[in-house]
Order: C-alpha cells, then sequence, then structure tokens
C-alpha cells in the first residue's frame, strides 16, 4: 500500500548558483532552492517525514530532459533521496515512476502517487551517501490508467565533501593527562578512577582518588505482584580491552525480567549503557523497573540536575542537599516548580543527575526517556538518605505496564572528577603570555580573530559576518596571517603576543552554501548526527593546523533535540505513554503510528538532548590539540550548567552571566549566586577545569558607586574562597597591596592553597552575630528566587568561610561573610601545620593585608529598613587600612569582624 502525505513548506523557491564550487560549464551547476512550497511526497517506510526539517533543502538536476523539473533532495545523513518533480501545468500527469542509478549497477526505485498543484515527489531508499560525481535518474510520467506519457531524465551531482568520513581526532591512546584504560579479572581502570563490574553489568566497587564511593553495587529493582526484587546478575564477558576503552556484556535475570546490558567504558571514565529488557518467558505485570544508585552519605551532599532544555539563565539546579531522612529530591515536584525549566509531554524525565561530596562524586545521563513508561503523577527519578546512604533511584517503568517485549534503554555514567586540574593552573589567563605562554592569554573572544576581521557574504540570507568556522573561500593562509597579524598587535584589549582564540557558538553550525542542500535539514535542532562531528572535527584540525591556540564556545548548556533518530534524540510518544516511533525502527512501527490516526488518536513529539555525540566532538576536539603538539585550551560558556559527559575534554570554564541575575540595582554578586550553587558547579578541584567566573560592567552600570564597590567586592570573597582564576586586567596593582600580593606574590603555582572546603585540620572557625538576626540580614531569597529559605538557613547557621594560601614564610588568611550583618569570627590556625616554626610562633606578624576601600567621593549605599524587603542591605564599607574593629592576636587564633557580604584578606609572615 502506497501512503501519501502532504508536505507544507514555508518559504517560496530561492535559487542561488554555486559559482566557483564546481568545474564546468556554470549552465550545468545545480541551483540551490530552500523550499518548495506544498507538494505531495511518498514517505515511503519508515516515516522519514517524522523528522523535523527533512524537507528543507533541494538542488536542480542538470542535463534534465523531458516535460518536468527535477529537484533533489540528498539526505546522506540517512541516506536517501527526495525526488521532486514540478510540471509544467496541472493534470499533466498522475503518477511518476523513478529510478536512480547507484554504485555497482545498482537502482534505487520511488514512485510519485500523486500530483499537488503541479508538484509531487518520492522517497527513495538505499541511496547512501553516493560518491562525488554525477548520478543519473530516469524515469516516466503516467497518466491515470498508468501508461507512461513522457519520459524523465536528469542528473544528479554529488558535491566534493572533503571532510566526509574523516577520522581526525580520533585517538589510538589517550591524549594527557589520560591515561590508558586497565582491565584486571573484572575491574577497569581510568584515571583516578577503579571500578569493579558485577555480573549484572552495574558497578560493584567505585573508588575515585582513593576512596569508595558507592555504599553498595548499583543494582536494577523490579516491583512486580506486591514484591520488590532486586534482579540478579547472571554473567559478565568482557572484550579486549584497548588503551581507549573496553566493552562487556551482561545479563541479569529476575520477577520474570531478562535484562541485557551493552557497556561501552571510555578512558575518560565514561560508561555508555544499552540495555534490552524483556519478559524471560510470558508477558510480565510490572509495577516498577528501576536503576538504583546508592551512595555512601558524604558522597551525596551536593547535587545539580539538568533538564532537557529551559531557560538557562534562569536554572536553580545547583544546591546541598538536605540534612535529613527520607526524600531529599523529587523529578516530579522540581519540574513543576523549578525556574527556567520546560515541561515534558509525559513525565518529569531529567536528563543529567550529579551527586558528590565537595570532590568526588557520581554523574548519571540520559538523552530521553525513550523506552522508559513515564507516569504524571510520579517522579521519574528520586533521591533519598537512609543510615549512612544515599540513593538516587531511576524509575524506568513509573507507571503500571505489561512488558510483552523488548524495550531498548540508554543511559551513561561518569565518576568525577574525569581528570586533574593542570599543575600550573593557577596561572591560567592572568595574563603572562610571555612567561607562561597561551594559557597566560586571554581565553575568550566574541570574533574569530579581533581586530582582524575578514568578511564574507552568507549567501542564503544575505548577512555579512565575520569568519569562525572556515576563512573565506577556504583560504586557510587568511587563517595564518590573520595569527600573525593578530599577535603583532599591541592594544588594551588583546596584548603583544596574545593567544589566539577562536570564538564558536554551539548554535552556529558549519554549513558553507554548497552543503546547505545536503545538510541544513539535520544540522540544527540540537541534533550531532556523526557526518556534523566529522565535519566539525575536520575543520577544527585545519584551524590548529593554521595557528589558533584554542576555541573558546559558546552556549555550551542543554538544548533540545527535536530531530527524531538515527540522527537525532527526539521521538514519537503514543497516547498509551508506552509506545514509542522513530526512524530506524522500520514498518512495523510506522504501521503503529498510521494505525493511532485510523483510531482518531495523536502521538506527541518528545524532545531529547545529546549527550554522546557532541562528547565525541569534543573528545577528538581535545585531542586535535594534543595531536599538533599544542596543550588543549578548550574554553566553554556554560552558565548555571555543567554538563559532564562534554566536560571530561574541557579545561576552561566561565561561569556566572549575570543577566537576569542583577534584578535591582542593589543586588550583589552573593545574593544573585548562591554559595552552595558555587560549591556544586563550580569548585575546580572537583571538575578539573579551571574556573572562570564573570562580573561583566554593563549590569553594574546603573549602580551607584558605593553600591557597585560593595557588590565588586562581594564577588572577589567568593572567588578567594574558590582559589578562582580571576584576571587582574584593570586592576592598578602598584597602588593596592592587597592585589600587588594576589598579582605577584601569591600568583604562582608553588602558593599551596587550603580551601575551605579540606582545611579543617589547618583552621577552626567560629562566627557570632548580633542578635537578633532578622530576614533582611539574609540573602535575598525573597525576590531574586535564587536563594531557597533552606539555603539561608544554612548560611545564617554557618555564615564565615575561611580559605588559606601559603606560599614561602607567608599566609594569607582569607574570611568571607555571606550575610548582609557583620560578622565577628575567630579563626584558630594550626599553625605548625603551616609551617610556622614554634620557635617564631611569639613573633609572628599579623597585618590587615586588605586596603581596597570604597570611592572616597561616593556616599553610602542606602540600607533597606527591617519593615521593607524592596532593597538589600549593602555591604558597609571600609576605610583604606582602618577595618571596622580592629584585628587581635591570641596566640594561633585571631579574632576581626567581617562586614556584610564582604570578606577580611590577613597576612601572616614570620
Amino acid at each position: 500500500m502506497q501512503v501519501t502525505r502532504s508536505l507544507c513548506l514555508l518559504l517560496l523557491p530561492l535559487t542561488i548558483p554555486w559559482s566557483g564550487l564546481l568545474a564546468g560549464d556554470a549552465a550545468e551547476q545545480p541551483q540551490y532552492v530552500q523550499t518548495l512550497g506544498e507538494s505531495e511526497i511518498d514517505p515511503g517506510n519508515p516515516p522519514t517525514s517524522l523528522i523535523a526539517n527533512f524537507q528543507m533543502g533541494y538542488v536542480t538536476g542538470v542535463r534534465t530532459e523531458g516535460p518536468a523539473k527535477v529537484y533533489f533532495g540528498f539526505r546522506p545523513s540517512v541516506g536517501k533521496m527526495v525526488v521532486v518533480l514540478e510540471l509544467p501545468g496541472l493534470g499533466a500527469a498522475s503518477q511518476a515512476e523513478l529510478a536512480l542509478a547507484l554504485p555497482g549497477g545498482k537502482l534505487a526505485k520511488g514512485v510519485v502517487t500523486s500530483f499537488r498543484a503541479g508538484r509531487g515527489g518520492a522517497l527513495l531508499h538505499d541511496v547512501g551517501v553516493l560518491p562525488e560525481g554525477d548520478h543519473l535518474l530516469t524515469g516516466a510520467l503516467l497518466d491515470a490508467q498508468g501508461r507512461a506519457t513522457a519520459a524523465i531524465k536528469s542528473t544528479f551531482r554529488r558535491i566534493p565533501l572533503p571532510w566526509l568520513n574523516s577520522k581526525v581526532g580520533i585517538p589510538d591512546t589517550p591524549p594527557p593527562p589520560f591515561t590508558p584504560v586497565t582491565l584486571t579479572d573484572q575491574t577497569v581502570t581510568a584515571i583516578g578512577r577503579t571500578y569493579t563490574i558485577g555480573q549484572d553489568g552495574n558497578f560493584r566497587s567505585l573508588t575515585v582518588l582513593g576512596e569508595e564511593i558507592l555504599a553498595s553495587p548499583i543494582r536494577f529493582e523490579a516491583e512486580a505482584g506486591g514484591a520488590t526484587t532486586a534482579i540478579a546478575g547472571t554473567k559478565t564477558v568482557f572484550g579486549k580491552c584497548a588503551p581507549t576503552g573496553v566493552r562487556w556484556e551482561s545479563e541479569a535475570a529476575g520477577s520474570g525480567l531478562l535484562i541485557r546490558s551493552s557497556v561501552a567504558f571510555e578512558f575518560d571514565g565514561m560508561a555508555r549503557y544499552d540495555i534490552a529488557v524483556k519478559p524471560s518467558a510470558e508477558p510480565v505485570k510490572l509495577s516498577r523497573l528501576s536503576l538504583v544508585i546508592p551512595l555512601k552519605e558524604k558522597y551525596g551532599l551536593l547535587f545539580h540536575a539538568l533538564p532537557v532544555t529551559g531557560k538557562f539563565r534562569e536554572y536553580v539546579t545547583a544546591k546541598m542537599l538536605d540534612e535529613k531522612d527520607g526524600v531529599l529530591w523529587d523529578s516530579k515536584t522540581w519540574s513543576e516548580t523549578a525556574e527556567g525549566v520546560a515541561r515534558r509531554p509525559l513525565g518529569n524525565f531529567v536528563s543529567m543527575l550529579w551527586l558528590g561530596g565537595h570532590i568526588r562524586g557520581l554523574a548519571w545521563f540520559a538523552e530521553s526517556e525513550r523506552g522508559w513508561v513515564p507516569d504524571n503523577g510520579k517522579a521519574c527519578q528520586v533521591i533519598t538518605r537512609g543510615t549512612g546512604v544515599v540513593e538516587l533511584a531511576i524509575h524506568f517503568v513509573a507507571s503500571p505496564f505489561t512488558l510483552s517485549e523488548p524495550r531498548k534503554i540508554t543511559y551513561g555514567f561518569l565518576a568525577t572528577p574525569p581528570k586533574p586540574l593542570p599543575p600550573d593552573y593557577r596561572l591560567w589567563d592572568r595574563g603572562r603570555t610571555e612567561t607562561v605562554g597561551p594559557v597566560g592569554g586571554r581565553l575568550t573572544s566574541c570574533e574569530a580573530f579581533a581586530p582582524w576581521k575578514t568578511q564574507i557574504k552568507d549567501q542564503a540570507n544575505g548577512k555579512v559576518e565575520c569568519f569562525n568556522y572556515w576563512p573565506a573561500n577556504s583560504d586557510w593562509g587568511l587563517v595564518r596571517k590573520a595569527a600573525e597579524i593578530q599577535r603583532g598587535l599591541n592594544e588594551p584589549k588583546y596584548h603583544k603576543g596574545t593567544a589566539l582564540m577562536l570564538y564558536h557558538d554551539r548554535n552556529r553550525l558549519p554549513i558553507r552554501p554548497a552543503e546547505r542542500p545536503y545538510y541544513e535539514w539535520v544540522w540544527r535542532c540540537g541534533s550531532y548526527p556523526p557526518d556534523l562531528v566529522d565535519t566539525l572535527a575536520w575543520h577544527m584540525d585545519k584551524w590548529i593546523e593554521n595557528g589558533i591556540d584554542g576555541i573558546y564556545i559558546d552556549d555550551v548548556f542543554p538544548q533540545q533535540d527535536c530531530n527524531g533518530g538515527p540522527v537525532g534524540t527526539a521521538y514519537w510518544l503514543a497516547p498509551d505513554g508506552a509506545t514509542t516511533f522513530s526512524l530506524e525502527e522500520g514498518p512495523e512501527a510506522y504501521g503503529r503510528f498510521k494505525a493511532l490516526e485510523k483510531d482518531g488518536k495523536t502521538a506527541q513529539k518528545v524532545y531529547g538532548a545529546n549527550y554522546f555525540q557532541y562528547r565525541e566532538y569534543m573528545k577528538r576536539l581535545y585531542t586535535l590539540f594534543v595531536q599538533h603538539g599544542k596543550r588543549p585550551i578548550i574554553t566553554t560558556h556554560d552558565t548555571s550548567t555543567l554538563v559532564w559527559p562534554w566536560h571530561s575534554f574541557v579545561t576552561v570554564v566561565f561561569d556566572c552571566e549575570e543577566s537576569g541575575r542583577f534584578t535591582e540595582a542593589t543586588t550583589t554578586y552573593m545574593d544573585a549566586w548562591p554559595l552552595e550553587r558555587f560549591m556544586a558547579i563550580d569548585n575546580p578541584e572537583r571538575s578539573g577545569i579551571v574556573t572562570i567566573p564573570m562580573l561583566k560592567g554593563a549590569y553594574m552600570a546603573r549602580m551607584s558607586p558605593a553600591q557597585r564597590y560593595a557588590t565588586e567586592r562581594s564577588a572577589w570573597a567568593v572567588w578567594l574562597l574558590f582559589d578562582h582564576n580571576v584576571p587582574m586586567a584593570g586592576r592598578d596593582t602598584k597602588k593596592s597591596r592587597l592585589f600587588s600580593a594576589l598579582d605577584g606574590y601569591y600568583y604562582g603555582s608553588d602558593v599551596q592553597v587550603f580551601p575551605f572546603w579540606r582545611n579543617e585540620d589547618v583552621v577552626k572557625v567560629e562566627a557570632r552575630v548580633e542578635p537578633p538576626l532578622k530576614e533582611y540580614d539574609l540573602p535575598k531569597q525573597w525576590k531574586a528566587k535564587f536563594w531557597t529559605a533552606e539555603q539561608c538557613k544554612r548560611v545564617s547557621e554557618k555564615p564565615l568561610y575561611v580559605t588559606l594560601y601559603k606560599k614561602g614564610n607567608r599566609c594569607l588568611v582569607v574570611a568571607a561573610n555571606f550575610l548582609k550583618k557583620a560578622v565577628d569570627g575567630k579563626v584558630t590556625l594550626a599553625l605548625h601545620k603551616l609551617g610556622v616554626p614554634t620557635t617564631s610562633a611569639d613573633s609572628l606578624k599579623v597585618e590587615d593585608l586588605d586596603d581596597w576601600g570604597p570611592p572616597r567621593d561616593a556616599p553610602e549605599p542606602k540600607s533597606s529598613s527591617p519593615d521593607s524587603l524592596d532593597d538589600v542591605t549593602p555591604p558597609k564599607s571600609v576605610e583604606p587600612g582602618a577595618p571596622e574593629r580592629p584585628l587581635k592576636r591570641e596566640g594561633n587564633t585571631l579574632s576581626f569582624r567581617v562586614s556584610g557580604q564582604d570578606f577580611r584578606a590577613i597576612e601572616l609572615s614570620w
């Protein structure tokens, strides 16, 4: 049976010559047509029309004979061809038969079953990628009785694609600092982590940096017939271990189920699970099917959750879990109440969850809930605390369901940190290219080469833009020239000899005009099929070869993928909430889809994320830098998100773009960014990534000078607590003892840092706040939604945090106060652990190093009254060299006051 589907395309035909792209007579060059209006196209089976934008982009045939004009829509990502015929007049034909000549004498055949307004088309299957060159189409127009009325002949010209099936950046051995994967018995290692695999294929043990983080083995769990049963493993078989990874196959059985797992483990410690769940015999009635991940309590302290998509600048995705037993978090409540999160058509799937302590942790992620059985009334994912354990339960089946045939589910794990910080991480982006090379230069640019701009005209939309994925006319010599010129410049933004960082945006893809009809339909909507990864890697290889030192990628946060499989991660969901459809499933799935239509029911499209293919690109990009003999400098901007599957291969993150956070002119940095959010996302030791926060002047322009000073001090309080890499650009360090010390003495890799999350054996912190503590003394949760009541309660109980910097015979004590009210602090130091000789303890010199005062001619920020919560009470400013309360020392204890949302910097020397 032939099925027709009406195709309504949005724009009028647009033809653009491909001049200069192909050899030969210009009259024989294909013409690009973006859209074709309304046509009848036989989709065949399976339903390619379910992929978003499948009918976008055509080229005209060359050397066409016969009455019909021929348009080719080549879809190499899926190996298919859409052929559309345009007839000279209405009623010229009823049908058409088509055949495209393929290599080896084969033919791809199709039938145009009807014409509308003179247009009709057919989808040719099994076309493949096609070799470069000309491919002949023949056929005939048919009348209503099926008689041939005219012959059709045209040629499709496949253009050169130099990057096609490129293998550049695919490593044979892990690039440093990653190390080769090893396999001993059933234990697999990646850098810093050891995984022991159980008979069910799950992790039985997982040690990170020498510490076991699992409370018990990860397990499958089923609920059927009122009983809950762990599904026991029966066997695990490992494949050959290569330096870059290893695979294993496992089986588990129980509760009438058989679960087969196929696992691919990679050198950064990522494990991809493709599991097939089916009845072991008869259909099984399930109430629940879950994956349970039990972590030791100390590694279930912080969490970070990411949806498939949403308004990432508004996300409240990272915090500390509440200190209570029972349910700590569930995806249903979070999806219904969280800011900026896009809702799902069914259920409340969350695409990534990370749980961990200050340094060690475990991320679970999946691109979609395809294969699951979600329920609007129940949570897909739940975090609970019991005695000594924090469990993350992933409910694949959350609604009563009879399993009668196999279901496929895909997800991944990554234990963190995936790599160590570079030994010289404290030097990155601090402006010393002459000493430390590219890592000491500007690590981001909003232009491909600034101020060097090479303009090309985007022929599809008429815009003129700087090149960013390729130089004009593929002139890579132009890249080398631009690099040479930029490195020779000397100006405030780009100092002489600066590192050359290429600007990219994850949303902007390298579709050259000639490739647009082949790939525009799929290289969009958040999809990253393998051919897009190939072309990105190929272009990056050229960029690195010709002079760039690093890459900055903007907008690296989860974006919905609206293309269906196999090119994307979206899928179609039937009204029963359990039946799904996608391209690769073939005619049977399409038959179900059409049966729904006959019954008057409609399937819904469910968007996915893209984790696995984009991470493949990032892995290849990282490897390319190493293969070219360069340090990988891969910088992402990912405010409020840290997408773990990608960030194994990222070396620098920019965070904290304030758009939407500074809701009023009196909002401080600490108001906008809660401490717990920094602890979960921005701890460089936990991520292995150099972290560079942002504080843009544009969002501070409406503040008074005094408020701007207060906001900036609250930012530096956080940055110094976390030892973030903050460039000193714009600071006159010669006029400030504080910034002179930070930029000079406490600058290098030989500085020993004792951050607040692991310095309990070196420092004891006590804090006292004058009672009573009012609501307006807390961070601004009542307007800025980013501080929760629980977070405010915790910071009221522990408002003061201390980080130490030690070098030689000097130690800098930084104490930060997160309350809006002044705090009296006592800091007791274990001097011997700081290397202070016993003979020097009594003569220890202690002084306030902080001489950064407010603008002398600026009035104080206006404080809010206790009766009004419309404004904040900004930190009270400190006169240069004259703290509010004198610093006192009694033995090894320092006593001092820290103003609201401010810091103190005190130096010890001996």
